[in-house]
């Protein structure tokens, strides 16, 4: 196959990734020996808290967690987001949702600091907002659609929190007090942070797969003990595809040092009349004994009673792609199962 070829290959699997352009993806593995590059240490912490740390449950996203896909520079990400969100019914556009949820703040009545601990804005241009951490050499870019005003955006915040009897903190120029002291009362935790970041990094560089991979119309994630979670809802009448889904995580070339550790599969299972839940758990651990913290990957699918057939509006409202919305949440429905003998059919339709 002549090189020009090989490397549009390349690009193509490359954009199940990152969901670059195939331009853009073509340009960075012609300029960089890595397929898919590793971040430094400091940028590695960034990208990891900042997905850590952007997630809620109960949102309607048009892309997983918000996150329309990335560009790749070795050693600095842009982050490009969806432009609202549904959060329990109402819009809210990104630029806010994000701020909220990355920006450190402590409430009124404690001394936790709520967001990113030593998160700083940085060079605000066009519809781009550079964050940085104090003390720290990596950068985030956080890429609105367009007309995004971060600066409106962040005056909103601001206000926010002056309403609600909370301290911001990310204008001051170091780490302020309050964070100090957080550090210090969640060393372990924070610890646990730093260690697991390796794994953070690497699925924000790789965060693509989750929608254009898996089939899930629902991607939750956070920490439990010395686990990352991530939470994947598919409906009952929609292949899993769980084993495909973990091939591309752990993809000797394009994925991450992953080898599986522990599986719980219930798809052979009889349904459960009383949930209208089956889930399939998977353990991942990284190859390399150096590297701490393990990966569980939750398949869950959801029966009849959940709404699920409503999903289709909410995900057109925020922007969701047609076809991505027919492939999660698809137009002919058929009921859960409600006897063992519809259970095989289940079990088939879900590998």
């Amino acid at each position: 196959m002549p090189a020009k070829g090989r490397l549009t290959a390349k690009a193509r699997t490359r954009r199940l990734y990152t969901s670059e352009s195939a331009q853009y993806a073509q340009e960075q593995l012609a300029s960089q020996p890595e397929l898919i590059p590793s971040a430094p240490k400091d940028q590695a912490f960034l990208e990891s808290q900042v997905l850590a740390y952007m997630d809620t449950s109960g949102y309607y996203w048009a892309h997983p967690l918000g996150i329309s896909g990335i560009l790749l520079y070795s050693d600095s990400i842009i982050i490009k987001l969806d432009g609202h969100t549904i959060p329990f019914g109402h819009f809210r556009s990104m630029a806010d949702f994000v701020l909220s949820r990355l920006l450190p703040y402590v409430e009124e009545t404690g001394a936790q600091v709520n967001g990113v601990t030593g998160l700083r804005v940085g060079k605000i241009s066009g519809r781009d907002l550079q964050l940085r951490l104090v003390g720290r050499s990596g950068r985030v870019v956080l890429r609105g659609v367009r007309g995004t005003q971060w600066r409106d955006a962040l005056r909103s915040r601001y206000r926010e929190c002056d309403e609600e009897g909370s301290t911001p903190l990310w204008k001051f120029p170091t780490k302020s007090k309050q964070e100090i002291d957080d550090e210090s009362e969640h060393a372990t935790y924070r610890d646990f942070e730093r260690r697991i970041s390796w794994l953070g990094s690497g699925l924000l560089r790789r965060i693509a797969v989750f929608s254009t991979v898996s089939r899930a119309y629902s991607t939750r994630t956070w920490f439990n003990g010395d686990d990352w979670i991530f939470e994947l809802e598919n409906c009952f009448d929609v292949p899993v595809e769980h084993d495909r889904f973990i091939d591309a995580i752990a993809d000797p070339a394009w994925g991450l040092n992953l080898k599986v550790d522990g599986i719980h599969c219930e798809c052979a299972s009889p349904w459960d009349e009383r949930r209208h839940i089956k889930g399939c758990y998977f353990y991942l651990i990284n190859t390399d004994s150096a590297y701490s913290g393990r990966l569980q990957l939750r398949f869950r699918r959801m029966g009849w009673g959940y709404g699920i057939n409503e999903y289709r509006d909410r995900f057109a409202e925020v922007g969701a792609d047609p076809k991505w919305i027919d492939r999660v949440v698809p137009k002919t429905r058929r009921r859960a199962p409600t006897s063992k003998a519809n259970d095989v059919g289940v079990a088939e339709a879900s590998r």
